[in-house]
C-alpha cells in the first residue's frame, strides 16, 4: 500500500463533482488507483478514475515529494491537452497536497499488443501517432508547460544537463556490474553532437499499451508524468525502445508514418540521423537512470522481476543502435544444448513449489502477483543451471580475446572492456560491439522466464531506420 489516505481524497471527489460515490474498485501497483462511480446532484452517474502518486520508496520515486511531483506533471499536461485538437479523456481536477488527481474513466482496453489481426493493430496504433503529432506540432510558446517541467534555453542546453547528469552517475554512483555497453553509448553521444533542434512539450513515455482503444478504434492517450520539453524525436526515439518491450511489429513505417503527419502539420521533414541520436540518448542517459534497479534490485519493490527482464533488453538496444547506423551485421543467439547437474533437482523442486503451492495461496492482486513474479525468478535460476555454464566459458573466452588478457572473473573483465572503452571507444568497434551484443542475447535468454511473466515481449530487436 502507499499510505495515502483514500477517504480524504474520496471526500474531495464528491466535493469536487458535488455528487455522492456509489461504487469503488481499487487497483494497486506502481500507485492506488480507484475506479469510482460518482452519482450526481442530477442523477446522472459519471465514471472517474482517482489516480494517486506512486508509492514512494522505489528506483522511480524515492521519496514522497519525487512522487507527488510526477503526478503533478501528469496532472497539468492532461489539463492542457484538454484543449487540442486531439482525443482525450476529461480532466476534473488535482490535489496536491494530498496527491491525487481525478480524470474521467475511459472505458476500452489499454494492450494493443494483444490485438492479434496486424492490420487493426496497426490501424489502431496510426490514430494514436496522429495525435501524438498534433501535440508534438504545438510552439513551445503557446504550451502551457506543467509547472514543475524545466524549460531549456535550446536543444543544447537540454543535452548538456542530461550528459552532465550522465557523467556524475558514471563518476559517483556505485554499481554491482560495470556497464561497458552504457559506457560505448556515452561516449559515441560525447562524440557525435547533435545540431539545434526544434524544442517542444513532449510526453516522453508514447508507444504501445500507453492508450485506450475501443471496438477496433483509438480513444484517447493515458500516462503524462515523464512529460518533458524537447525534440519531438525523443518521444519517437523513446517509442522505439517501448516497442521493444511491448511489441506490435511493423515500427519503422510506423514512424515514417508520424514522419509525415509531423511535415504535414509542421512543414518539417522527418530526420532519420536526428532520430538515431536521440535513441541513442534516451537509451543512455533514461536508460543509466533505470539501471541501478537493475544493479541493485529491492526485495520489497513489486517490478523488481519486471526491471531486470526489461533493462537487459533495452542495454542491447544500444548496441543495436549502433549496428544499425553503421550497418554491421550482429550475430543471432546460438543456444546451447542443457546440461543437468547435482542442483537440476532442486530448482526442479524450487519451480514446482512456486507454480503448485505457493501461487495459490494469495487473493490478494498484489502478493499474488509477486508470487508470479518469483515463480518467474525460480524459472530463469532453473534456465541458468541449465545454460548458465555454457554462456559464462563462451562469455569469458570472447571476453578474454577482446581484451587480450586471461579473464578469471567476469565482472573484472567487463571492467578493463568499460576502461579500455572510454579511453578510445573506436577502437575494435565492430568487435566490441558484436560481443557485447552477444553477451547481452546470452543474458536475455536466462532472463527470457521472467520477460514472459512481466510482458516484455522476448528478444525483440530494435527496428531499423538505415537498412
Amino acid at each position: 500500500m502507499s499510505g495515502q489516505d483514500e477517504n480524504r481524497a474520496f471526500e474531495w471527489v464528491e466535493s469536487l463533482m458535488d455528487g455522492k460515490i456509489v461504487e469503488k474498485k481499487p487497483q494497486i501497483r506502481w500507485r492506488q488507483h480507484w475506479y469510482l462511480k460518482v452519482r450526481q446532484a442530477d442523477g446522472g452517474i459519471v465514471d472517474v478514475l482517482l489516480r494517486g502518486h506512486r508509492i514512494p520508496g522505489g528506483h522511480v520515486s524515492p521519496d514522497e515529494a519525487h512522487a507527488k511531483a510526477m503526478l503533478k506533471t501528469d496532472a497539468e499536461t492532461l489539463e492542457y491537452l484538454q484543449g487540442l485538437p486531439i482525443r482525450t479523456p476529461r480532466y476534473y481536477g488535482f490535489n496536491e497536497d494530498l496527491g491525487w488527481m481525478l480524470m474521467e474513466n475511459v472505458p476500452g482496453e489499454a494492450e494493443i499488443t494483444g490485438v492479434s489481426d496486424p492490420e487493426l493493430r496497426a490501424r489502431i496504433y496510426r490514430e494514436y501517432l496522429h495525435d501524438i503529432a498534433v501535440i508534438h506540432s504545438q510552439p513551445l510558446d503557446v504550451a502551457r508547460v506543467p509547472t514543475n517541467v524545466h524549460v531549456p534555453r535550446n536543444s543544447a542546453d537540454m543535452v548538456d544537463r542530461y550528459m552532465a547528469d550522465t557523467k556524475r552517475r558514471f563518476d559517483e554512483e556505485k554499481r554491482n556490474v560495470p556497464e561497458p555497453i552504457f559506457r560505448l553509448g556515452y561516449q559515441w553521444l560525447l562524440d557525435n553532437p547533435i545540431g539545434d533542434r526544434p524544442l517542444k512539450l513532449c510526453l516522453c513515455d508514447v508507444g504501445p499499451n500507453q492508450f485506450i482503444f475501443k471496438d477496433g478504434a483509438y480513444v484517447a492517450p493515458f500516462d503524462f508524468e515523464c512529460a518533458l520539453v524537447c525534440d519531438p524525436l525523443l518521444d519517437i526515439a523513446m517509442m522505439r525502445m517501448r516497442e521493444m518491450t511491448y511489441s506490435i511489429g511493423g515500427t519503422t513505417d510506423h514512424v515514417l508514418y508520424y514522419g509525415s503527419v509531423y511535415e504535414e502539420l509542421t512543414g518539417q521533414k522527418l530526420d532519420i540521423d536526428a532520430l538515431h541520436y536521440w535513441t541513442m540518448f534516451g537509451e543512455v542517459c533514461f536508460g543509466l537512470w533505470f539501471n541501478k534497479g537493475a544493479q541493485f534490485p529491492l526485495p520489497k519493490e513489486l517490478d523488481s522481476v519486471f526491471i531486470l527482464a526489461w533493462e537487459v533488453q533495452q542495454r542491447r538496444s544500444i548496441v543495436e543502435a549502433l549496428a544499425d547506423k553503421y550497418r554491421i551485421e550482429l550475430d543471432e543467439l546460438d543456444i546451447p544444448a542443457p546440461v543437468s547437474n547435482v542442483m537440476t533437482t532442486a530448482f526442479d523442486l524450487m519451480k514446482g513449489q512456486f507454480r503448485e503451492f505457493y501461487s495459490h495461496k494469495f487473493e490478494e492482486w498484489n502478493s499474488a502477483l509477486y508470487t508470479d513474479y518469483a515463480s518467474a525468478l525460480a524459472d530463469s535460476l532453473g534456465r541458468s543451471n541449465e545454460f548458465g555454464n555454457a554462456f559464462h566459458g563462451a562469455n569469458v573466452e570472447e571476453l578474454s580475446d577482446l581484451i587480450s588478457r586471461k579473464v578469471d572473473d567476469w565482472r573484472s573483465g567487463l571492467a578493463i572492456l568499460e576502461d579500455l572503452i572510454a579511453q578510445d571507444y573506436e577502437k575494435d568497434f565492430e568487435e566490441r560491439l558484436k560481443f557485447l551484443h552477444r553477451s547481452a542475447l546470452r543474458q536475455e535468454y536466462l532472463y527470457e522466464p521472467m520477460q514472459r511473466a512481466t510482458g516484455v515481449s522476448p528478444r525483440t530487436p530494435l527496428s531499423r531506420l538505415y537498412s
